[in-house]
C-alpha cells in the first residue's frame, strides 16, 4: 500500500511539472508587456574624424574642383560641366570676356618672314659712268693714213655677277673723232677680284667689250672722196680693258680702267666701192661705279 502511494506521488508531481512549462510563456509574455518601458541607452559621443567641423570643408570645396581638366576662362563649373558664364551662350566662333560680352576670338599673331639674306661685295651687281679718252692716233683709210687726234667722249655700262668671279652686262659708248662721230653698243665680260676689307671694297679686273659701231662721218671728210662716202655705216668694235675700283661705300665708288679698242667701219659709194675706216687707240676710262 506503501508503494502504491509513492508511485502515484510521483506521476502527480510530473504531471504538474509538465503543466508549469506550458504556461510559463503566457506568463512570461504578460509580464513583459505590463513592465514600464525600458530607457534608450545614451548616445555615443561623436568621433573626431566624423564632426561637422571637419566635414565643412568638403562641402565648401570650390565647384570647378569637381570638373576635370579645369575649365578655361570664361566658363564655370556646374554639376560636372563647363557652362559659359556669359548668359546667353556665345556664338561658336565668339568668346565670353569676364562675364558680360561676347568677342570675337583673338587674332593668332603674324608671323614676319625673316629678313632677306645680305648680298656679299662678291655677289653685287654694279654700274658705271665714264669720260672716256682716247690717245691721239692715225686713222687708216683703205690701208692708208688718214686723219689723226684724240678720242673724246662717255661710256655707260651694268652688269650682273654670273659667278663670284665673272660679270656680263651691257655698254653704251658715244666717242668723237676727227673723222667721224660713232656710238658703239657693247657687251663686256669682265673677270674680276673682289675684296673686302670692311668699310671700304675694292676689286681689280679684266674686261673684254664687243659690238656693234654706228659711224657717222663728219661732211667735210665725207665730201673729200669722188664720189662722197655715204654718211652712215655699221661696223663692229672690239677691245681689252684692266682697271679697278675703290667703293667708298655700298653706293658709291672711283674707278678706272686703260686698254685698247679697235672700231672697223666700211662706208659705201656709188661706184669704186666701199672705204674701210680703222681706228684702234689705245684708252682711258675714268669715273664713278654705283650699286646696281
Amino acid at each position: 500500500m506503501l508503494g502504491f502511494v509513492t508511485h502515484s506521488a510521483r506521476h502527480v508531481a510530473f504531471v504538474a511539472a509538465l503543466f508549469a512549462l506550458t504556461l510559463a510563456p503566457g506568463a512570461a509574455a504578460q509580464a513583459a508587456s505590463a513592465a514600464p518601458p525600458a530607457e534608450p541607452p545614451p548616445p555615443l559621443a561623436p568621433s573626431p574624424m566624423t564632426t561637422p567641423a571637419a566635414a565643412a570643408p568638403a562641402a565648401a570645396a570650390p565647384a570647378n574642383g569637381s570638373c576635370f581638366p579645369v575649365c578655361r576662362d570664361g566658363f564655370v563649373c556646374s554639376e560636372s560641366r563647363c557652362i559659359s558664364l556669359c548668359n546667353p551662350p556665345c556664338a561658336p566662333d565668339q568668346f565670353c570676356i569676364e562675364g558680360r560680352r561676347c568677342d570675337s576670338a583673338p587674332q593668332s599673331p603674324i608671323h614676319e618672314p625673316p629678313p632677306p639674306r645680305p648680298v656679299s661685295f662678291a655677289e653685287r651687281s654694279h654700274s658705271m659712268l665714264a669720260f672716256h679718252y682716247g690717245f691721239s692716233s692715225t686713222v687708216d683709210v683703205a690701208g692708208e693714213d688718214g686723219p689723226s687726234g684724240p678720242v673724246l667722249g662717255a661710256n655707260a655700262r651694268t652688269d650682273l655677277p654670273i659667278a663670284k668671279y665673272i660679270l656680263v652686262g651691257p655698254m653704251l659708248e658715244f666717242a668723237v673723232t676727227e673723222p667721224n662721230y660713232y656710238l658703239d653698243l657693247d657687251v663686256t665680260l669682265r673677270a674680276r677680284i673682289p675684296i673686302d676689307v670692311g668699310n671700304v671694297q675694292v676689286q681689280i679686273w679684266g674686261g673684254m667689250p664687243i659690238g656693234l659701231t654706228f659711224s657717222f662721218l663728219k661732211d667735210d671728210f665725207a665730201h673729200s672722196f669722188t664720189p662722197d662716202l655715204d654718211a652712215f655705216a655699221l661696223g663692229w668694235n672690239i677691245g681689252v680693258l684692266f682697271g679697278g675700283a675703290v667703293h667708298f661705300s655700298r653706293e658709291f665708288g672711283l674707278f678706272t680702267e686703260l686698254g685698247w679698242q679697235q672700231h672697223t667701219m666700211s662706208h659705201g659709194r656709188e661706184i669704186n666701192g666701199s672705204v674701210e675706216l680703222v681706228l684702234d687707240p689705245w684708252i682711258l676710262n675714268v669715273g664713278f661705279v654705283f650699286r646696281g
